[in-house]
């Protein structure tokens, strides 16, 4: 069997809260120093070089953002030093699977590889720390590699409600739905955290917010506040798992969350098979927003939220002619429901789905004029930050 085609979409390293968290880290007094900024054009720790472009346009807006940050102070929502080393070891891990196994050249060579990012600097620090382990300073030449980036009105590599109004409308049905279900649960998650801190914004709010802190702490190696217990943590997990990650499982939201991104995932793995050009490798760095809704769009739904430097991998195979998909989550091979089936999958591998029922699944909720699925005549407002 025969190594084709490994597609890679990662959530960022761990980061310290995002600006709608602040208000906890305030009030609590947990200060963030973990951080470093490595500037893309030149770094420190002989990174490679990075040349960002935009799909349109070649862009250098971030660069400016990150001038006037200090060593070893934190923004929010910044990529640390610990998020940093996951991303370095995922690389590596990589390293050990695809190059010293002779999929992908010992040294690097551009043309086998594609890398692309959201528009936030953690996710593409966390993609300059990937290619660090994949192709470390004396595997690869001089000279910048090009990571791709789409403008934050067109990006699709997660749900976008400002151009999508129907899907700000389907997610508040389904989560209206999730919330009746699951209310006791929400609450007792809940109950323990809404003493310490001051804040009237929605239940949905404030467990995303309770999440994201206790989060960044984790992620970070750092102490949870004065009275809350790593049993408080698994519940708020849950809570962020009930009321963020099973809407994805609602296949009209997936469609409009991630639909046009489902296309992009897989391109380059049906254009390998159909004999056409494309990369041996592909990467996106991406978020926690990013491996719900594909997850929940497979249908592979894992009882624990996404964390820091999650991973889904696509790998294409062939044999005897017919084309097979593994598709793995954090390395670990996934039973892809659509994919068990007679003749869906390989005769001797239920994880090896055939390209064709693998496809199907893709193509349901990728059909279609995206901007006309996503109009809708009713009018709701978003209730979270």
């Amino acid at each position: 069997m025969d190594l084709l085609q490994v597609t890679l979409i990662h959530r960022h390293g761990a980061r310290t809260p995002v600006p709608s968290t602040s208000t906890y880290a305030h009030q609590l007094q947990i200060a963030f120093k973990q951080c470093q900024l490595d500037l893309f054009p030149q770094s420190d720790f002989d990174l490679p070089t990075l040349m960002i472009h935009n799909t349109f346009e070649q862009s250098n807006e971030l660069m400016e953002r990150l001038r006037e940050v200090k060593p070893l102070s934190c923004l929010f929502g910044q990529l640390t030093q610990p998020g940093k080393s996951m991303l370095l070891k995922l690389g590596s891990w990589m390293r050990s699977k695809y190059v010293y196994r002779g999929f992908l050249s010992d040294h690097l060579n551009q043309d086998e590889v594609h890398f692309e990012s959201t528009n936030y600097i953690r996710t593409i620090e966390s993609l300059q720390y990937l290619i660090a382990g994949l192709y470390p300073s004396k595997k690869r030449s001089k000279g910048p590699l090009h990571v791709w980036i789409r403008r934050d009105k067109d990006e699709i590599m997660g749900p976008n409600y400002e151009n999508c109004p129907a899907l700000i409308v389907e997610t508040l049905k389904e989560r209206g739905r999730l919330f009746e279900k699951y209310e006791h649960l929400l609450q007792q998650a809940l109950d323990p955290l809404d003493g310490l801190v001051k804040d009237e914004s929605s239940q949905m709010s404030r467990i995303y917010r309770w999440y994201d802190l206790l989060s960044s702490l984790e992620g970070n190696n750092m102490p949870f506040p004065k009275g809350v217990t790593k049993e408080d943590y698994a519940r708020i997990e849950q809570a962020q798992m009930h009321i963020w990650g099973k809407i994805y499982e609602n296949d009209q939201v997936s469609r409009l969350a991630i639909g046009p991104f489902l296309k992009e995932w897989t391109k380059h793995l049906v254009r390998k098979a159909n004999g056409q050009q494309a990369p041996k490798l592909a990467v996106f760095s991406g978020h926690d927003t990013t491996i719900q809704p594909l997850m929940g769009a497979m249908q592979v739904n894992r009882p624990e939220y996404p964390g820091y430097a999650s991973n889904v991998t696509l790998e294409l195979y062939r044999e005897n002619q017919e084309h097979y998909v593994k598709m793995l989550y954090n390395q670990k091979p996934l039973n892809v429901p659509v994919c068990q089936g007679a003749g869906k999958h390989h005769p001797s591998d239920t994880t090896l789905c055939t390209l064709d029922a693998f496809m199907e699944r893709v193509n349901k909720l990728s059909s279609g004029d995206h901007h006309t699925i996503c109009q809708t005549d009713e009018k709701m407002e978003m209730d979270w930050d």
